[in-house]
């Protein structure tokens, strides 16, 4: 709650000309790190993952704003710590697609998504009966990595996403 009304209060500020509280991408992730430890009851979780949709929304319409390899690790730590797997999954699903879709998952995201997601889940979406820990992300589908660097290289073999469509 204390996050949420600074945050809003920053960008409030910035709209009426203070420049040096310009919201940024580290911004929008400490944002979304303080929601992820937001607690209380489940009233209380909800409304801190609603806060990080609507910042993740916000933040997808931006022209000027990108999410780097720290967003989606921070906005799948929300996930976990404020919904529950099996309530909410209906949410969980709408974070993965839009996560896969623009082609975000990096080494760091897939192991906070071991983490929380059922190995039944993480198998129907890879389309295999293996072992969720015995996948690395070199061998999740190239549309999954297109925007994050997968070892030493970027995986070039698909285009970048334009997120505004989204």
């Amino acid at each position: 709650e204390k996050a949420e009304e600074l945050f809003n209060r920053m960008k409030e500020m910035y709209k009426k000309g203070d420049r040096r509280v310009k919201p940024d991408i580290v911004t929008y992730n400490l944002f979304f790190s303080a929601c992820s430890r937001s607690e209380g009851d489940s009233k209380t979780k909800m409304a801190a993952f609603s806060s990080t949709l609507n910042a993740l929304i916000e933040l997808q319409e931006s022209d000027k704003l990108r999410p780097d390899k720290y967003t989606w690790p921070a906005v799948w730590k929300v996930c976990q710590n404020q919904l529950d797997v099996k309530k909410d999954l209906a949410w969980i699903n709408r974070i993965f697609e839009l996560t896969v879709r623009g082609g975000y998952v990096n080494e760091l995201l897939f192991n906070n998504m071991r983490g929380f997601l059922p190995p039944q889940y993480l198998q129907k979406k890879l389309n295999t009966t293996k072992d969720v820990f015995e996948v690395t992300v070199h061998d999740l589908p190239p549309e999954w990595t297109c925007n994050v660097k997968v070892g030493r290289k970027r995986n070039r073999n698909y285009h970048k996403v334009d997120n505004k469509k989204r």
